[in-house]
């Protein structure tokens, strides 16, 4: 038994480290074209390259207007700021730290089920697995976000904090509370992290219910520090009064609907919802059920395992269920074109499987048949995400990501743009997508309504006849792209709220060229095309 576990411990650290080999290969290998762009990340790298400049936290959004960074919480960007000061470029230095977050995360996603399991070999090793080849956290890592260094954060954070409740150790909440503020000052959802602190601190800390007020109290004072150094030294002025407007716009049965497609993919090789997608599930389901009846049954038998970490299981669920909690306020409060989508639940990912394997992996003897559904289930999970991750980086190698990614039916509006002289001035409702493009300064079509509260555009009238002006004085110019394929998410979601008015402007429909996918139109005085 002794002789046998050095050599479980050698096989242990070898597949761990070829998970966060092939994790970071697959985050490597779809990048080749350049790490992934999106809207939000042109906002980080401008900043990031502004900030390096000495201009401070300066970005270019929709109307390509230098303005201080309010709608995005400043810590990534600073960081991004900080690599630059050391000649890497920003998005070249975002590639290759995601790739190495990649594998902290992975690394720290298989302590923590050593923890939750630990009589069992297996299961640190396939959650380790299953996270290296799953689709929607290559793809996070893949991308100019703030996910993957939030994700990172919060495992070790909570990590800390389960470690600090058991042991009883101020010292380690307060370092739980800490990397919480970071991951605040990260993303703006870290909010979420500074409450599972406090509210851990008030169920759980082993002291009388006065005592957990006043830790829960000053675990939300140390929380706070990050963002409050940020502010005093003025780096976070702008970002922390934030430039949402409140308003109330509730999750619906479109947000409810893409969270099940998301879910279906973690658990299934096909992003569609066809016959073969359906009847994968049944038998997903069928297995999980088997292994719910079995599991039960031995549980008659067997006593759970005395050296598991029901504090950290218990942090895990109270750190999902505060995060829901946290996100539909802020999707029904504050902004009103974000979905539901893999970016949003790619920290809960992750948790999802170290309890699913967790709770596979128990009673710690199972019977031949508990044994053979698990595998049949992980090899069933595996191989889904397996296939659809080979096949998602092969296509990132081919065509790009994001921004960068160059669709066939686009190429001639870009190649259209492209030639118009560079004293002109071009307009879009895909402004972010030309600007990666075409290097071009191009600014958004103007809008009625705010993105993230529905709310009047105040400036909208103003707007409008600043663009119909400027036509008569410099050459001008709309790129305009189907509706569907408009950056404005709010515009697609809430057809009546979109750019409104400038689609009704004298000629504007049925004009213009430049191929399939959009038309450039030559604005003329009053906007007449």
């Amino acid at each position: 038994m002794h002789q046998g576990a050095p050599t479980n411990r050698r096989w242990s650290f070898a597949i761990l480290a070829l998970a966060c080999v092939v994790g970071a290969a697959f985050v490597l290998g779809a990048t080749t074209r350049g790490v992934g762009l999106t809207p939000d990340s042109t906002q980080y790298l401008a900043v990031a390259n502004s900030a390096t400049q000495g201009h401070g936290l300066v970005t270019f959004a929709w109307d390509a207007e230098p303005m201080r960074l309010t709608h995005f919480p400043p810590g990534y960007p600073l960081v991004l700021a900080a690599a630059a000061r050391t000649g890497w470029s920003p998005a070249g230095f975002a590639r290759w730290f995601n790739a190495a977050l990649f594998a902290v995360t992975i690394v720290l996603a298989a302590l923590m089920t050593r923890r939750l399991a630990p009589g069992s070999f297996w299961a640190p090793l396939a959650v380790a697995a299953l996270i290296a080849v799953a689709n929607d956290l290559v793809e996070a890592h893949s991308m100019v976000w703030t996910e993957p260094l939030y994700l990172t954060l919060t495992l070790v954070g909570l990590l800390t904090l389960a470690v600090a409740i058991e042991r009883q150790s101020i010292a380690l909440l307060g370092v739980a509370a800490g990397l919480a503020g970071c991951s605040a000052i990260m993303r703006y959802i870290g909010v979420a992290n500074m409450v599972v602190v406090s509210l851990a601190a008030l169920l759980w800390w082993p002291a009388s219910w006065w005592r957990r007020v006043w830790t829960a109290a000053a675990m939300s004072l140390v929380a706070a520090i990050p963002l409050a150094v940020l502010t005093l030294s003025g780096g976070g002025t702008d970002a922390a009064t934030g430039s949402r407007q409140i308003a109330w716009h509730p999750i619906d049965t479109v947000d409810l609907r893409s969270l099940a497609s998301v879910v279906v993919k973690w658990v299934t090789p096909w992003s569609d919802a066809t016959f073969l997608t359906l009847v994968w599930l049944v038998v997903v389901a069928v297995l999980a059920g088997s292994l719910f009846v079995l599991r039960r049954r031995a549980a008659r038998s067997q006593a759970t395992a005395a050296t598991a970490s029901p504090v950290l299981a218990r942090t895990l669920f109270l750190y999902v269920a505060v995060y829901g909690v946290v996100l539909s306020l802020a999707m029904s409060l504050a902004d009103a074109q974000t979905e539901l989508d893999a970016r949003l639940l790619a920290p809960i990912q992750p948790i999802v499987v170290m309890l699913g394997v967790a709770w596979l992996t128990w009673p710690r003897s199972p019977g031949r048949g508990v044994r053979l559904a698990t595998a049949a289930l992980f090899a069933l999970v595996f191989g889904a995400e397996l296939s659809r991750v080979v096949s998602w980086t092969r296509t990132a190698r081919s065509e790009g990501i994001g921004l960068r990614r160059l669709a066939g039916h686009d190429s001639a509006i870009v190649a259209a743009t492209s030639r118009l002289p560079a004293s002109a001035l071009v307009y879009s409702n895909r402004p972010y997508f030309l600007r990666v493009q075409t290097s071009r300064m191009v600014p958004g079509l103007p809008r009625q309504r705010d993105p993230n509260s529905l709310l009047p555009n105040p400036r909208y009238a103003e707007q409008l006849r600043a663009m119909c002006d400027t036509a008569a004085l410099r050459e001008t110019y709309v790129v305009w792209f189907p509706e569907d394929e408009s950056e404005d998410a709010s515009a697609n979601r809430y057809p009546t709220v979109g750019v409104g008015e400038v689609t009704s402007l004298p000629g504007w429909r049925g004009q213009g060229g430049g191929g399939e996918g959009g038309r450039v139109l030559k604005v003329g005085p009053g906007c007449r095309v």
